[in-house]
């Protein structure tokens, strides 16, 4: 058995969690909350490589690990788990699995096996269920998406090889923090907590939409018109929501100087036809190569300087 008692649910939009001593009744639980499906969306964000470092950590205390060795590598292991429970919330069930196993471990060759088996393929298995959710997204809850019941939607997701693979969840219906009656989930691994917010997203049939600003998923709560996030963006503080408009206004003006200038000297050319400054066939060559340079300003692989510096000499 664990030496700690980790569950969650969530009320009125919020999900809520707490840790305490599985053996000690009386000890007041840690608790902490988050905005439902917050913990889903920056799971689903989180640049693996970035933890990867810590997974090799583990797996790297475990394989020294020794009796003579113990003590610095159950530490180096208890650190590492520690990193990862910080990163994100996913990982705290996991700390708290792995330090209790450690806690009880009565031999290092058992608990050796054990981590081995853990953390193989963990950063692998986790990268594939990143985008295991973005396809459930694309296919089933994304607003803007073909239409469809989510029901329907679903049979065709679970046909397919990218499906996630949802798993059995342990609840229970309980009074929690002597304020509200909830289905509460003992999670006993991390992936019953991405499985546990994944089929409550499908069941409680949230909409999501790519932000235009920073290109990831976000859960519409309001205005189902709404193209841009709440999350931070840029060093200065600001959000998608708030500089993504601007951004947005200022890619539009620059498309538009483009565009005008393009015009401009296209009719100045055209109208050198008549005046036999040029031929037909020399000013369908020229605009050939500027509707192809357009639209390399366009997407960016030149400037609008370099595109109108080009206009100019051309």
């Amino acid at each position: 058995m664990p030496a700690y008692k980790f569950k969650t649910c969530i009320i009125d939009g919020q999900e809520q969690y707490a840790v305490s001593p599985a053996d000690c009744k009386d000890y007041p639980p840690e608790t902490r909350s988050i905005q439902f499906p917050e913990s889903l969306l920056s799971f689903v964000d989180i640049e693996m490589h970035t933890i990867a470092p810590l997974i090799s950590d583990i797996s790297d205390g475990v394989r020294c690990l020794s009796d003579e060795q113990r003590s610095t590598d159950i530490d180096k292991i208890l650190h590492a788990l520690d990193a990862l429970a910080d990163h994100h919330i996913y990982f705290e069930v996991f700390r708290q699995e792995w330090a209790g196993r450690i806690a009880q471990s009565q031999s290092a060759g058992p608990l050796q096996k054990r981590w081995q088996q853990g953390t193989r393929h963990m950063v692998e298995d986790l990268v594939g269920i990143q985008c295991q959710i973005k396809y459930l997204f694309s296919q089933v809850l994304d607003v803007d998406g073909e239409g469809g019941a989510v029901p329907e939607k679903m049979i065709s997701y679970v046909r397919t090889d990218s499906s996630f693979q949802f798993r059995p969840q342990t609840t229970h219906y309980e009074i929690w923090n002597d304020a509200a009656f909830a289905e509460v989930l003992y999670p006993e691994s991390m992936y019953d907590f991405i499985s546990y917010h994944i089929q409550e997203c499908v069941k409680r049939e949230l909409r999501f939409r790519i932000c235009k600003n920073c290109g990831r998923y976000f859960c519409i709560t309001g205005r189902r018109t709404a193209v841009y996030c709440h999350r931070s963006f840029g060093r200065k503080g600001g959000t998608c929501n708030g500089v993504g408009p601007v951004s947005a206004w200022t890619q539009k003006s620059h498309k538009d100087e483009v565009l005008m200038s393009y015009r401009k000297e296209y009719k100045r050319r055209f109208a050198w036809i008549n005046a036999g400054k040029i031929s037909k066939d020399d000013f369908y060559g020229w605009s050939k190569l500027a509707r192809e340079k357009k639209k390399e300003c366009d997407s960016g692989t030149i400037s609008r300087e370099a595109f109108a510096e080009w206009l100019r000499q051309s």
